[in-house]
């Protein structure tokens, strides 16, 4: 992994309640840019490249224990304009699949992994 551009480190005292799996995480991102000029170009990288993965600054958040670093999450960052994340590319639409006309008979007892 590339070393990351900016980072932050936020200490377990500073934490303000425990993250369960089963929760969804909401990342907010203040760049606190004063200068009318910068923001506009930050926006409009944003827009240029909303459809290039690869071209999109994106975050992680890492717990580290002992030497290594573990990945607990990591998502690409949007502009905020209200309507959340799918408004920035939203993923091709799947191709409708026909509906089956009745379930498959169960044969055997299902398998445990």
């Amino acid at each position: 992994m590339a070393r990351p551009e900016y980072k932050a480190t936020v200490k377990a005292k500073r934490l303000q309640r425990e993250i369960r799996v089963d929760e969804n995480l909401s990342i907010s991102l203040w760049f606190n840019v004063q200068d009318p000029e910068l923001k506009a170009q930050l926006d409009n990288y944003y827009n240029t490249n909303k459809d290039d993965w690869k071209k999109q600054p994106s975050l992680e958040l890492q717990v580290k224990i002992g030497d290594t670093y573990h990945k607990v999450c990591s998502s690409t960052l949007f502009i905020n304009d209200g309507a959340g994340p799918a408004s920035v590319s939203p993923p091709p639409a799947a191709p409708a699949a026909p509906a089956p006309i009745a379930p498959a008979p169960i044969s055997e007892p299902p398998y445990e992994f």
